[in-house]
């Protein structure tokens, strides 16, 4: 269903940006004027809604009193403190105010008729107190020609929280600010509002709690907004035609400046996008270059990883060689010179054998005779030990492969047990020896020390 918009500078498309989908709701105006002539409120009470209109000129407020049952109507001003205070009324105007400055502007460059009146004013907390207005307010409008600060200055903000705050901060009939705006700026700042939209006319605030709002204004009023403006014959035949069409002037030329400002600023942000996507396609290059290089990197490091796996298991196989070539050489010692070394054993304790025997034997002329051939053997096992202990140098040198192993050993010990000794490139390396008599062992010790190579 399309929108009706009755106020002057379609404030009321704005505000349905937010709440079109609210069938009630609760507005606060102040500063009414008319029930449907430049109404802000107009459209949304004809759809359900209800709330506050101050209106402190006497005629104005009769007609919210026929038009608008359903509202709650004060015929009284709104300030900062509670007082009874002079209001410059201009006749069949919205021009009003409690602001001598703003009243002597009018007066001095128009010829409007006006006559000064007395108005109770009251403060916003003091009303919202004595009708129980709920903290929930949809949204506050303020338009008091000069006087807004004042109205902002009796509400508790931290209470009383409207989701939107709009309020004219111009110079009634002019382009410009008035000096009070950057008060009204910073007043609301600094209470959790946030602002966010200027429309030439009027500046419109979103509590930070629904700053998600704030993009309802990004767009001026456009034909997607699905709606349509009445037409002036609904005004009051007795109010100044030619005003109200210099305001419609005016603000249908800062509607063109905003569009402008928009454009400006869209052909602004369409630079700095484009700008933004050539530094991520730059940053796409490098990234995929670094990628590059990481994976270049990474093949390298596994490269020297599997060379020295490979060195490793070299090295491994190498040891696996030694070990075994040490296997086989013990196996080769223990097969062939352990063997020589002892049978040269078993042949030098046959002479102790040979005196164990005689030395128990019953003396005869037989045992005589056969103690002289047992002593001409063991003197024939001395000399061919000596024989071949002078030739050996009491080495016995076995050659096989291409090594020399070098084998010492001592058979003339006694009580002794050698198991085997020999050397490997110069190098002493050899099994323990058993030797059971600690004196033997000594003997042994003290020859191999003699005679080490």
């Amino acid at each position: 269903m399309t929108f009706i918009s009755y106020s002057q500078n379609f404030e009321d498309v704005y505000i349905n940006r937010i709440f079109n989908e609210k069938d009630s709701g609760f507005y606060v105006d102040i500063g009414a004027h008319h029930p449907e002539h430049d109404s802000v409120t107009k459209s949304f009470y004809d759809r359900g809604w209800r709330g506050i209109n101050i209106e402190p000129i006497i005629e104005s407020f009769q007609k919210f009193e026929e038009q608008r049952p359903r509202d709650i109507n004060l015929n009284v001003a709104i300030g900062d403190k509670e007082e009874n205070s002079d209001i410059t009324y201009f006749y069949d105007t919205g021009l009003s105010t409690l602001s001598d400055d703003i009243a002597n502007i009018h007066i001095s460059e128009s010829n409007l008729d006006y006559e000064k009146r007395k108005i109770k004013v009251r403060t916003l907390n003091n009303v919202f107190m004595q009708h129980n207005v709920s903290k929930n307010i949809d949204f506050l409008k303020i338009d008091v020609e000069g006087f807004e600060l004042n109205v902002l200055l009796g509400l508790n903000l931290q209470i009383y929280r409207p989701t939107l705050i709009l309020l004219e901060d111009t110079i009634p009939t002019k382009k410009a600010k008035m000096e009070s705006s950057q008060d009204i700026h910073n007043y609301l700042i600094n209470n959790n509002y946030t602002y966010s939209f200027f429309d030439g006319l009027n500046s419109y605030f979103i509590k930070n709690e629904k700053i998600e709002l704030s993009k309802h204004f990004d767009l001026p009023v456009n034909i997607f907004d699905d709606f349509s403006k009445t037409s002036f014959e609904t005004c009051n035949n007795n109010e100044d035609f030619n005003l109200q069409l210099r305001k419609f002037k005016a603000a249908y030329e800062s509607e063109l400046i905003n569009n402008k400002i928009l454009l400006n600023s869209n052909k602004e942000l369409k630079s700095s996008i484009s700008f933004l996507n050539l530094q991520k396609r730059r940053a796409d290059i490098l990234l995929n270059a670094a990628n590059i290089n990481n994976t270049n990197h990474f093949n390298q490091w596994q490269h020297v990883t599997n060379q020295m796996g490979s060195e490793i298991n070299i090295r491994d196989n190498l040891i696996l060689e030694q070990e075994h070539l040490i296997s086989l050489l013990n196996t080769k010692v223990n097969s062939r010179l352990f063997k020589t070394l002892y049978w040269f054993r078993k042949i030098s304790r046959i002479p102790k054998k040979i005196r164990e025997i005689i030395h128990n034997l019953i003396p005869s002329r037989t045992n005589i005779k056969r103690i002289s051939i047992f002593l001409g053997i063991e003197s024939y096992a001395r000399t061919l030990y000596k024989f071949f202990k002078h030739l050996s140098k009491n080495k016995i040198v076995d050659n096989f492969g291409e090594e020399d192993f070098v084998y010492n050993y001592n058979l003339s010990m006694p009580k002794g047990k050698i198991k085997y000794l020999y050397m490997f490139n110069s190098n002493l390396v050899h099994d323990d020896l058993i030797i059971a008599n600690p004196k033997d062992k000594n003997l042994y010790m003290t020859y191999i020390n003699k005679n080490r190579i």
